[in-house]
């Protein structure tokens, strides 16, 4: 009996997530006590929280990704059958998740090979006691890029300059700490200067050991050829998490975007466990107590600013009644919504599966020229429905993280559009359709 909107902000993901990230932490960190503030840590972090809190594929996929590095920190060093089947099934399941989750998998497991193939590379035949998993790898290569269309019809054929552009703007949104107004151009980006200011000295306090950690593994290992080094056996797991989180924000970059979820959700570990070799506690205590502090403050920051917690536009309460009305105008046919992502998810989550369900058209710079009065070019991609919040004070997103000013502050221009008809004003939201010419 309980409501899909109230389930989907459930701490469902996040409960399971906890406890795989502890019993990773604590294998790798042999600490309870670090471990907790690790988990700690990104339980309450509000960067993650739509994605890991409750029940989006990152919440229920998480688990299982960080239960395959549970498996492969043990594999590389012992093989047990048993295990590797778990791993494939693991693989399998994330697979048919989230395409992020798998490609995380498998950069994973290309790193920890490249870390395990050097130690044998440098140990001359005296060290380098591990073994690389070729077989694994190249069945999880094989499996994705056979089962999954991921790459062929969602990734490749969306590569564009543009989406390289928003990506360069997005990293250097990084440094400026100063609030832009969001101007109607491709692939604009801007961010509250507190979450910025916050944000940036996070992903700062967790990369910097990483990076003179992977400089001098790179020394000991290639240069100094360290017996110590040759032999550690959780350098392939170290080296497998740097090798996905590159590769994660590359991929995302060619799309668009910035991804640090990497940087701030997984390499927190291996910082850690760099800052661990120094044998100095207060560095790395203090560096798992710092970060819990980050959470702790994105709490406050996230609750003024965030459109998530501040619950920005039409309630769902409100929402129905215009639900309400496109089942009944639609006549149980699924349709195509041009509409802001948030509105349209509260669309779908309101929708009746004997009913009609809104089909997620993105907003491209040109349909919203169309829609705002700005353009009378003829539409490409026709919808059959035009969905407008008039609440909502935070940027229409649409396709490919495509961010552009609230619909709202152009409403009496949508009113007088004389290429869009109105067919719907409850107060809260305009419903409208394309004119035919």
């Amino acid at each position: 009996g309980i409501q899909p909107e109230d389930i989907q902000f459930m701490p469902l993901g996040i409960l399971f997530l906890t406890v795989v990230l502890f019993l990773l932490s604590k294998q790798l960190l042999k600490s309870s006590v670090l471990a907790g503030l690790l988990t700690l840590y990104l339980s309450l972090n509000l960067s993650h929280s739509t994605a890991l809190y409750s029940t989006f594929a990152y919440a229920l996929g998480m688990p299982l990704f960080l239960g395959f590095l549970l498996l492969a920190s043990r594999f590389f060093e012992k093989r047990d059958l048993r295990e590797f089947f778990m791993m494939l099934l693991l693989f399998i399941a994330l697979n048919y998740i989230h395409y992020t989750l798998t490609t995380w998998t498998i950069s994973f497991l290309i790193g920890a090979n490249i870390a395990i193939v050097i130690q044998k590379l440098m140990s001359k035949g005296e060290g380098g006691k591990l073994t690389p998993v070729y077989y694994l790898s190249i069945a999880l290569v094989v499996f994705f890029l056979f089962f999954n269309k991921t790459l062929y019809e969602a990734y490749i054929p969306l590569i564009a300059p543009e989406t390289l552009d928003s990506a360069v703007q997005r990293f250097f949104s990084y440094f400026f700490w100063g609030q832009r107004p969001y101007t109607p151009s491709l692939y604009d980006f801007s961010r509250d200067s507190l979450v910025n200011f916050i944000g940036t000295i996070t992903l700062a306090i967790i990369l910097l050991p990483i990076v003179i950690g992977v400089l001098n593994d790179l020394w000991q290992l290639v240069i100094k050829k360290s017996k110590a080094f040759i032999d550690d056996k959780r350098l392939p797991v170290i080296w497998g998490i740097f090798a996905l989180g590159v590769v994660d924000s590359l991929v995302y970059s060619f799309r668009g975007s910035i991804s640090t979820k990497t940087f701030s959700i997984i390499f927190p570990l291996i910082a850690i466990l760099y800052l661990q070799r120094t044998n100095k506690k207060v560095l790395y205590y203090g560096m798992a107590i710092v970060l819990v502090i980050t959470s702790v403050a994105k709490i406050a920051i996230f609750d003024a600013t965030s459109y998530v917690l501040g619950q920005s536009g039409v309630s769902y309460e409100r929402l129905k009644i215009s639900a309400t009305w496109i089942e009944d105008y639609t006549d149980n046919l699924d349709y195509r919504m041009l509409a802001n992502l948030n509105l349209y998810g509260k669309y779908l989550v309101s929708s009746i599966p004997e009913s009609g369900r809104p089909v997620f058209q993105g907003f491209t710079l040109d349909d919203y020229k169309r829609v705002i009065g700005d353009s009378n070019d003829p539409w490409m991609n026709k919808p059959n429905m035009i969905a407008i919040d008039r609440a909502n004070n935070q940027p229409t997103v649409g396709f490919i993280w495509l961010r552009l000013h609230p619909l709202s502050e152009y409403e009496s221009e949508m009113m007088m559009n004389s290429y869009i008809n109105i067919l719907y004003d409850d107060g809260a939201i305009l419903l409208a359709r394309p004119r035919d010419k």
